[in-house]
């Protein structure tokens, strides 16, 4: 057989042979697949909240180096936002759906796609979480009633996510514990006019904290008398009403305490007033003040309580015995203690028979 023919004979039956293998879609999405599911949901869970929780979580989605191609419309962020959600158990959730739906695949291949949290609006009250995620895509050529390839790749999402550290199968859940904390408020009465029964008031504003928020007041009298009206304190400070607060000698007072959870957000500032009665002289934490009341500002920190969250106010009342009444009296009881001391000499003389 001439070898021009036979060559074209063996190029014809290779090239035929090869055509199904290569004849592959310039792309594909995952959503031509109708069996696949096409998109997953990111959960976000903040702990340790009693007031609702407003901030916005911002995650990335990037590719792996080592995918078989780089895909295209690979969308490039999501975010979670939380607007005033209100928390159960001190527990506070949001979502969103990652969509791949409109991801192009180019090559046949197992594809990573890693999900990390990147940004917190609010982050020194909600910290971001540093877990990591892979969402896995598996792109496969199809294949015909006698199992031989078509050209046509099937993408397929096998798994909501994988840990990216173990490689388990698991939901896409990043989560962390809200940063809070509370403040601290003793009262302390000294001076020999000092009332300790007395019920000193005081008034709270919280810089910053939202309208309706409220925060656990502990430890004051169920009941008191003030003025000759009985009173009972308020449990909750209420961002936005007016709150009173009432304090005695040997009474400490937390706010913003709830249980084992703290409320109050790391950063904000709080005004703290007292309406010293007159012939006081008011000290906060050592230092003398003025007796109209004095205005406090700290900022909060986050963990233990700290020496800037503890106020101590003492408030001293007292008077030098009334000297001008005790000269008036003196000479008068000198000439008695003289009287009697004479009366006894002159009764001793007469038994005598002097």
């Amino acid at each position: 057989m001439n070898k021009k023919i036979l060559g074209g004979f063996l190029l014809a039956a290779i090239t035929a042979f090869c055509v199904p293998f290569v004849n592959f879609a310039s792309a594909v999405t995952v959503s031509e697949n109708a069996d696949s599911p096409q998109s997953m949901t990111i959960h976000r869970y903040v702990h340790g909240v009693t007031n609702p929780v407003t901030n916005t979580f911002t995650y990335s989605i990037t590719e792996d180096p080592n995918n078989p191609a780089k895909v295209s419309n690979l969308p490039e962020s999501a975010t979670i936002e939380f607007d005033a959600v209100q928390p159960s158990n001190g527990l506070a959730t949001g979502s969103t759906v990652l969509d791949l739906s409109g991801v192009g695949f180019s090559a046949l291949g197992d594809y990573k796609f890693h999900i990390k949290e990147t940004s917190s609006s609010n982050s020194n009250t909600y910290p971001k979480s540093n877990k990591e995620y892979i969402a896995m895509v598996s792109v496969r050529n199809e294949v015909d009633e006698n199992g031989k390839p078509t050209g046509n790749f099937i993408p397929t999402l096998v798994a909501q996510a994988r840990d990216a550290e173990s490689g388990d199968k698991t939901e896409v859940v990043f989560e962390s514990s809200a940063k809070f904390t509370y403040i601290e408020i003793s009262k302390e009465v000294t001076g020999n006019l000092g009332e300790s029964d007395r019920y000193f008031l005081f008034s709270l504003s919280v810089n910053g904290a939202s309208k309706g928020d409220k925060f656990v007041i502990e430890g004051q009298d169920d009941e008191i008398v003030v003025d000759g009206q009985t009173v009972q304190p308020s449990k909750e400070y209420v961002v936005g009403e007016s709150n009173k607060i009432y304090l005695k000698h040997g009474q400490t007072i937390t706010i913003g305490k709830s249980g084992d959870l703290a409320q109050m957000p790391i950063g904000l500032s709080y005004a703290l007033v007292e309406a010293t009665p007159a012939g006081y002289t008011t000290f906060i934490n050592g230092v003398e003040k003025s007796s109209t009341g004095w205005l406090a500002t700290a900022a909060m920190e986050n963990g233990e309580i700290t020496e800037a969250n503890k106020i101590k106010f003492v408030n001293n009342r007292e008077s030098a015995v009334l000297t001008g009444i005790t000269s008036a009296i003196a000479p008068i009881a000198v000439l008695a203690v003289l009287g009697v001391c004479g009366l006894a000499i002159t009764r001793k003389l007469r038994k005598s028979g002097r």
